[in-house]
């Protein structure tokens, strides 16, 4: 049996995003019965949390649903996620990520191949419109180019990380 892995998203105002995000995660190759998802809301304002229900609702032994509102951090609703998540290995990622089809299970192979108890994958940055805001342009110049964060600064964008609790 694999290692079963909570995958944590935190999610603020981001009702298209996150449908889209939960369609890509619910494709995953590794098993089903073998992964959960967290979607944390961080207090949005635009109707995000009844899409999160919506989606709870529709896959209710897949998904689940958790409310991060005392602190508007993307940092607090990732560790609501923590607290709720049953994982031996939590894997991060975004509202606004696509992963790729295997992106459970290579993560879980990298592990078991090379002993880590963390890492971050490659993120392929895409702009989601033809007027990104500052913080794509940001993401774009700097390509979130994980090889540079982890050899360089020694951390993992969380829109692709995953670790053993």
């Amino acid at each position: 049996m694999p290692p079963f892995v909570s995958v944590i998203v935190p999610v603020y105002n981001d009702m298209q995003g996150v449908r889209i995000l939960t369609q890509a995660l619910l494709a995953q190759d590794y098993p089903d019965s073998a992964f959960e998802v967290i979607l944390v809301d961080n207090n949005s304002t635009d109707g995000t949390l009844d899409v999160l229900r919506d989606i709870r609702q529709e896959h209710p032994e897949r998904i689940r649903v958790a409310i991060e509102d005392s602190v508007r951090s993307s940092y607090a609703a990732r560790n609501k996620g923590i607290e709720v998540a049953r994982g031996e290995i939590l894997a991060f990622t975004d509202a606004d990520c696509i992963p790729k089809q295997d992106w459970l299970s290579a993560g879980v192979r990298a592990f078991d191949a090379s002993g880590a108890r963390c890492g971050g994958g490659a993120i392929t940055f895409v702009l989601r419109s033809y007027r990104p805001n500052l913080y794509e342009y940001y993401d774009a110049a700097t390509r979130l180019d994980q090889m540079r964060y982890v050899e360089q600064v020694g951390f993992a964008a969380t829109a692709n990380f995953l670790a053993y609790r």
